[in-house]
């Protein structure tokens, strides 16, 4: 893979401004028997809402939010922190805290113990993590990072989406469908239709 490197700025917890360079995102990995394309759009959308779901954490809330417009994600997940909250956040009790290097500066070493905690919690949780190791996190492999990403979205969705905890998905609904109709869906066919959506209204 040969990244297109670009600066763009990126909003720092404080509100300011800052410029970040990163690698833009391309390629396609595979995770088990699911393929996964680098996408701008799925960038933005899984930005805002690791924004939304940790955006207050007390260790890293400061970092945030992160520039949805930017490649800034795949900088700040590096150092695992911002991954083994999002584990924490979609399957609280996952997680010990004890076991993380928690700094705004971490050393090669604390950063490769963090990464390795990430990647035995996600498999832990139901994630495909066969082609991933600490320094493919730490080296900020985009299209690894986003399909992890997108596994841990997934499984914390999943688990509890339905009409009665999140009334909105009623949006979800396609033409003539009736509610009875939607709620047959799987938890991973509703969740697919919540990411087109946001792709879609995305533009």
């Amino acid at each position: 893979m040969d990244p297109d490197t670009s600066t763009r700025p990126s909003v720092t917890g404080s509100g300011s401004v800052r410029t970040s360079t990163a690698s833009r995102p391309s390629g396609t990995t595979h995770f088990g028997n699911t393929v996964h394309t680098v996408d701008e759009d799925e960038v933005r959308e899984f930005t805002k809402h690791i924004n939304t779901r940790i955006g207050n954490d007390p260790d890293i809330g400061s970092r945030m939010p992160f520039d949805p417009n930017s490649w800034q994600l795949f900088e700040e997940c590096k150092d695992g922190l911002v991954l083994a909250k999002l584990i924490e956040d979609a399957v609280p009790g996952t997680i010990d805290r004890t076991k993380l290097n928690i700094s705004n500066k971490l050393n090669p070493f604390q950063m490769t113990e963090n990464n390795n905690t990430v990647i035995a919690a996600a498999k832990q949780i139901g994630c495909s993590v066969v082609n991933i190791g600490s320094q493919d996190l730490i080296e900020g492999r985009d299209t690894l990072i986003l399909g992890l990403i997108w596994q841990i979205i997934r499984i914390g969705l999943a688990s509890h989406l339905s009409l009665s905890n999140q009334p909105r998905l009623y949006r979800l609904l396609e033409r003539e469908e009736s509610v009875d109709e939607f709620l047959k869906a799987t938890p991973e066919q509703t969740l697919l239709r919540w990411v087109n959506h946001h792709l879609k209204a995305a533009g």
